[in-house]
């Protein structure tokens, strides 16, 4: 599957009035704000990064979702890359797993997460509320259409969009290697 994305940087100002805002549009909370923890996998050789690939590992209340993240594909306004990824019952045997094929632990990083669902007529989509060391985000997750209407509604151009993954940006503020 293709997960098409961006994320929108906060200003503070924006921050305190933005739940009020996505309820003004239509959007409603599957999920309070809560903790996350991502630990990032590859092997010793750093294929996966070196693709620009990521196997991820990730804890969300009392969720655990196994994530595989693609290469990305060519596009100008939204972050699109192939996703593949499964809820598992047992984070540490998936972790454990993952080490007997010879993956390691590469990264660990944190942020807390509230989720929104937004439907439009035929369509859905997920917006995720970030605080993170790098800044709050908000990040749009569903079709061109439905980001784009979002965004609108909103009152953020496709100019405030940002393709860039929470790694990157992390690295960018010189908080991961």
């Amino acid at each position: 599957m293709i997960e098409t994305e961006v994320k929108i940087r906060l200003e503070p100002e924006e921050v305190s009035s933005l739940s009020e805002r996505l309820v003004r549009i239509g959007a409603e909370e599957v999920s309070p704000p809560l903790e996350e923890s991502n630990t990032l996998f590859d092997f010793p050789d750093r294929r996966l990064q070196k693709r620009e690939n990521a196997l991820r590992l990730r804890r969300y209340g009392d969720a655990t979702v196994l994530t595989f993240k693609g290469d990305l594909v060519a596009d100008s306004t939204f972050k699109k890359r192939e996703e593949v990824e499964c809820h598992v019952s047992d984070g540490e045997a998936i972790k454990n797993i993952l080490e007997q094929l010879g993956l390691e632990a590469v990264l660990h990083y944190g942020k807390k997460r509230r989720k929104l669902k937004l439907t439009l007529p035929h369509e859905s989509g997920l917006i995720c509320i970030d605080e993170t060391p790098v800044g709050t985000y908000v990040e749009l997750e569903g079709s061109e259409r439905w980001i784009s209407w979002v965004a609108d509604q909103m009152g953020w151009s496709p100019n405030r969009f940002v393709r860039k993954t929470y790694i990157e940006l992390y690295r960018e503020a010189g908080l991961v290697d």
